[in-house]
């Protein structure tokens, strides 16, 4: 698929998966969760500059209200990870 493989020009994914895979296994729950929380923002960041680059009206500002809803899920579920992993 085309998209695809200009997304793995954009950004190595397979780099980035295999480097969180590694990092994973000598991660606490807490770094895990702070890896989710990075991982999150960074992918929204890339799905707005994608939408951006497109040039379609209307586009970059519903992608960014997006990466909003995303960041803020993304925030709320690890609050309550935490929460949980701490009781």
């Amino acid at each position: 698929m085309r998209i695809l493989e200009d997304l793995d020009d954009f950004v190595d994914l397979k780099g980035a998966m295999k480097r969180w895979t590694v990092s994973r296994s000598a991660c606490s729950g807490e770094d895990l969760l702070d890896l989710y929380e990075r991982t999150v923002i960074q992918l929204s960041e890339l799905e707005f500059e994608a939408a951006h680059a497109l040039n379609v009206p209307g586009l970059a500002g519903a992608m960014r209200t997006h990466s909003d809803v995303n960041r803020r899920l993304a925030s709320a579920y690890a609050s309550l990870a935490r929460t949980v992993l701490r009781s």
